[in-house]
């Protein structure tokens, strides 16, 4: 969860330095990255009530994946 926040607001920081308008691929890692947060925020509902699955971090995993591509 540590690691994630950095990397938002590194990515946030890149985004904004790197461009006056929005293109296609910055929509899209800004919609990969919203998807991230809510599977991490899932895990951690999850997991708060003992609920975790092998599959709720599959998701944050395959989130990542896309952001990683």
């Amino acid at each position: 969860e540590r690691s994630s926040n950095k990397f938002r607001n590194s990515l946030n920081v890149a985004l904004v330095q790197r461009s006056v308008d929005q293109t296609q691929a910055q929509n899209d890692i800004s919609t990969f990255q919203a998807g991230l947060d809510l599977a991490i925020k899932q895990f951690r509902d999850q997991f708060s009530r003992r609920l975790a699955v092998a599959s709720d971090v599959e998701s944050i995993l395959q989130n990542a994946s896309r952001i990683n591509s």
